[in-house]
């Protein structure tokens, strides 16, 4: 995913041998062109970063003694495994909104199942006087869209009107390039 894309580019950067393991096709994410996924790829490749695509992680074991961690992989294609010798481990598996412990339940707001905030086109809970916006909402979990719904849901709580287009807010990966 992005975030392990961004780290391990800043810790090959830093002389670090890097294998990224990710469970898609391709570098990038969810909704990223096929044609820049290849090419982010191949720079990333000539960078020293290695790839091991429609992949995942069964398990990861640390030898005390040594240090060494072995990381067992498995091809989602093939069912074939492998095993990766490493000296630290990386898990990046993505983001979760933060909405558990709040209360949301005491003034009467439920979450999905994957525990956001179901909001209306006005950012308004099902409590009329509680509005929310950002990563606890559906949507991609970048903060200048939090900012921007953030702006939007003020204006519309003063009289104005209230409209963003999702297709708009851009998305970046940051890596060298960018």
């Amino acid at each position: 995913g992005v975030i392990g894309v961004e780290l391990g580019s800043v810790w090959s950067r830093l002389g670090s041998k890097v294998t990224l393991v990710e469970l898609l096709g391709h570098v990038g994410g969810l909704g990223i062109d096929m044609e820049v996924a290849k090419s982010f790829q191949r720079s990333l490749t000539k960078q020293g970063l290695a790839f091991k695509l429609q992949s995942k992680v069964l398990s990861s074991n640390l030898d005390n003694s040594s240090g060494a961690i072995s990381v067992k992989i498995q091809s989602v294609k093939d069912q074939k495994e492998e095993n990766l010798e490493c000296d630290s481990l990386l898990v990046c598996v993505g983001r979760r909104p933060y909405t558990k412990q709040l209360g949301l339940e005491s003034v009467g707001i439920s979450p999905d199942n994957r525990g956001r905030i179901p909001v209306n086109d006005r950012f308004q809970t099902s409590v009329p006087s509680i509005y929310a916006i950002g990563d606890c909402i559906d949507g991609p979990m970048l903060a200048h869209k939090a900012e921007d719904e953030g702006i939007i849901c003020v204006e519309g709580i003063c009289g104005g009107p209230v409209h963003i287009d999702y297709n708009c807010v851009p998305s970046v990966i940051y890596t060298h390039p960018e």
